[in-house]
């Protein structure tokens, strides 16, 4: 009798596995984790043993351990990552595959800040495709490429970083797919934090207007989004040179583009720029200025669930009980209160840290009568 897996495929059956990996691609842009991991362990039980779905086998393998690595299940993502590359072997009709699991691979070390033995297999991969001249093969030599620099600037080798984005924008910088475009974008970007790591921010703004020009009309949304962290950036090192009315403009353009759109990236950049506005505001002694700016980050993004917007929102809370106490007016220790009351149990060290010193003024004298 012939077993389930030996059956020929009907064009049915083949529609219907397509659709259900669709079904995952779509949930895997979404937050919705667990419920894409029960999809893609659906869809692999499905296509297992069918050898037409080798390569929808594998790519269902790297997407199940990308959302692993975003439920923070690393290690089991880590493991998922050696079991494609041993199930590749040395095919080279896999070889772009097994590429793209040694870059995850390399971002999910990243991620834990391991990043030496992320360099480690950004440079597998490298050797892997470094003579392969197909597009797929390209997009994960850039990505490796650029991945590899962002390692380097975490081990505070920024130098070496400056030169891999170099070699990002010069071998791919004229390239019209849309994953080397991202790598370009991210590269220049790179390169605008690492001369900033280094105080040469002068170089940082040019680096970031590079970017601000060429991606802040793009109509796809990564790129769009690239270009308004380098607006934030830029105006961080507009500040360091003391260029406080130029920093200010900047903030307010990144606040008024991000302030209609809802995805978590854009409204975490839109919380940073006003909280930034905000310190920057309190630490000229602008204090008037710098509530106005604190109340539009705590409006606009108190509710959000991002440990990061929060972040950034928990900080403008600071900024605002300050300026209240500056400005001789109450208010300052409900606001204290109000910081530890909703960030207590933040995931973030940061927003702890926060929490801690807003504890510290409800017990200062300073701030007993207000």
């Amino acid at each position: 009798m012939r077993s389930k897996r030996q059956r020929t495929l009907t064009p049915k059956m083949i529609a219907h596995l397509l659709q259900l990996a669709d079904r995952c691609v779509r949930l895997a842009e979404t937050t919705r984790y667990r419920e894409t991991l029960r999809s893609y362990d659906s869809l692999l039980r499905r296509i297992a043993g069918y050898r037409e779905f080798d390569c929808l086998t594998m790519a269902a393998l790297n997407d199940k351990a990308n959302c692993l690595d975003k439920l923070h299940r690393s290690e089991a993502g880590l493991a998922l990552y050696d079991e494609i590359v041993k199930r590749c072997g040395t095919a080279k009709r896999f070889k772009a595959v097994k590429a793209r699991a040694l870059v995850d691979k390399g971002q999910t070390f990243s991620s834990l800040r391991r990043d030496k033995e992320a360099i480690a297999e950004y440079d597998r991969a490298l050797r892997l495709v470094v003579r392969e001249t197909a597009l797929e093969h390209r997009e994960q030599r850039a990505r490796a490429l650029v991945n590899k620099g962002h390692s380097l600037g975490e081990l505070g080798k920024h130098q070496e970083e400056i030169l891999l984005c170099n070699e990002v924008v010069r071998r791919f910088g004229q390239a019209r797919d849309l994953e080397l475009i991202d790598c370009v974008a991210l590269a220049m970007y790179n390169r605008g934090h690492a001369l900033a790591e280094l105080n040469r921010h002068r170089e940082a703004v040019k680096a970031y207007s590079k970017v601000i020009a060429r991606f802040a009309d793009s109509k796809r949304e990564s790129l769009s989004l690239r270009a308004i962290e380098s607006m934030v950036n830029q105006a961080g090192s507009l500040l360091a040179l003391g260029q406080y009315k130029s920093a200010h403009s900047v903030y307010r353009r990144v606040a008024a583009i991000v302030s209609r759109n809802r995805r978590t990236d854009f409204r975490r950049q839109g919380a940073m720029a006003l909280d930034a506005q905000a310190a920057m505001f309190h630490h000229a002694k602008q204090y008037s200025q710098a509530l106005r700016a604190a109340y539009l980050a705590i409006r606009r993004y108190v509710d959000s669930k991002d440990p990061r917007t929060r972040q950034a929102v928990a900080n403008a809370f600071m900024t605002k009980g300050f300026s209240l106490h500056y400005l001789g007016r109450d208010g300052a220790r409900s606001v204290f209160r109000e910081v530890v009351r909703r960030f207590k149990n933040d995931s973030l060290e940061v927003t702890r840290q926060l929490v801690e010193l807003a504890n510290d003024c409800l017990r200062m004298k300073d701030f007993r009568s207000r």
